[in-house]
């Protein structure tokens, strides 16, 4: 099947680019995603969208983010913004019995970092 990647970029235009190839995985193609996403994590949705996870910054605030996305377009379906503030992020996914987790760190509450779990509905 096709594989898709994130990449996180720090430098030059510092959005994001979405990879995909078809087997042997050889040819890339890249595209812009217009935002930021730090600490990405990406996960198989269903056969047209995907989770990715990340840091996204809203004015000067970052916060930890799940978007699913189109993969034939890459356009963003929905977006959830956590509860986040300072530093956060780095989100790992799951899926069990049907449902999606994920778990992220944050300092929003009291400036120390506390790692959180969430059920989301995307």
């Amino acid at each position: 099947g096709d594989a898709f990647a994130i990449v996180r970029r720090d430098a030059d235009s510092f959005t994001a680019q979405l990879g995909k190839a078809k087997a042997p995985y050889t040819q890339w193609h890249w595209q812009d995603l217009k935002t930021y996403i730090g600490s990405p994590v990406i996960q198989n949705f269903d056969a047209n969208s995907m989770l990715i996870g990340g840091r996204e910054w809203f004015g000067h605030q970052p916060k930890t983010t799940l978007v699913k996305m189109a993969k034939s377009t890459g356009e963003i379906l929905n977006r959830l913004i956590f509860p986040s503030a300072g530093d956060n992020a780095y989100p790992g996914l799951a899926k069990l019995n049907h449902k999606t987790y994920m778990c992220y760190y944050s300092a929003h509450e009291n400036q120390r970092c506390q790692i959180y779990l969430a059920q989301v509905d995307v």
